[in-house]
């Protein structure tokens, strides 16, 4: 899943930033998770937006091209692929 992989780079990233910051010590865990539960919750978001606006447009231009032209079944969900 691309956003996982893409969730992951930015926790790895902000992990190697927040050893730069304390150099002698590592961050408070309750700085930690709070960052983290932001990122995951804008993901999630992101995910959400995605989903009601892209796909769904996508998926119900597609059921109509179904209705209007019932042989083209396989060429209407191409875009799922």
């Amino acid at each position: 899943m691309k956003n996982k992989e893409e969730t992951n780079k930015i926790r790895q990233n902000l992990e190697a930033q927040f050893k730069g910051l304390l150099p002698s010590d590592d961050a408070p865990v309750e700085l930690k998770e709070e960052v983290f539960n932001t990122i995951d919750t804008l993901s999630l978001i992101g995910d959400i937006v995605d989903l009601f606006t892209t796909k769904f447009s996508h998926t119900e231009t597609a059921f109509l091209q179904m209705i209007q032209e019932p042989e083209s079944d396989d060429e209407a969900f191409d875009f799922l692929n």
